[in-house]
């Protein structure tokens, strides 16, 4: 089975903060999923952060049921990070793969494209900021059958592949 992930982040919200440590800072955010890294653009450290980005990822998995892949999701992570250009970590979600993009502990589609938003661990903040985003996740039992808005090329421009020694 081949599951397809699209994460769509919208916006980071951190109502009440404002960064005056370094004003001009960059940030990125890297979202680790699947042995992969996706990194956003650059944008300014001002709340809130307008992202409007698609992440990409998709892994095979050796399995031949639904029940059987949320074994295995549970045994992956994702590592969700804001960090400045220095490499600091402003805020940071992590979480085994199952309960990121299956909440509700089903392999239900309605509920997989629906808005949701968590709140991430503090770092560099004095309270934690929210992150709002959109999954799009499609299970194919045929990896041959592969959706046409996951073979795009230039839609995977900040991909780069990663051990998993420095997977989190």
């Amino acid at each position: 089975m081949r599951l397809l992930v699209d994460i769509r982040i919208r916006m980071i919200s951190c109502p009440g903060v404002r960064m005056s440590y370094n004003n001009s800072s960059d940030i990125g955010l890297h979202i680790k999923l699947f042995n992969s890294l996706a990194i956003s653009s650059q944008s300014k450290l001002k709340f809130p952060i307008f992202l409007y980005e698609h992440f990409f990822f998709s892994k095979d998995f050796n399995c031949d049921n639904k029940s059987q892949l949320l074994d295995l999701l549970s045994e992956e992570t994702i590592c969700i990070e804001l960090l400045d250009e220095n490499g600091l970590t402003v805020c940071r979600y992590e979480s085994n793969s199952k309960d990121f993009l299956y909440p509700c502990h089903q392999l239900r589609p309605q509920y997989s494209q629906s808005s949701r938003s968590l709140l991430m661990d503090c770092c560099l903040l004095p309270i934690a900021p929210k992150l709002e985003f959109n999954i799009i996740n499609t299970i194919l039992n045929d990896i041959q059958e592969l959706e046409p808005q996951f073979t795009s090329s230039n839609d995977c421009q900040s991909f780069e592949s990663i051990e998993s020694s420095d997977y989190r």
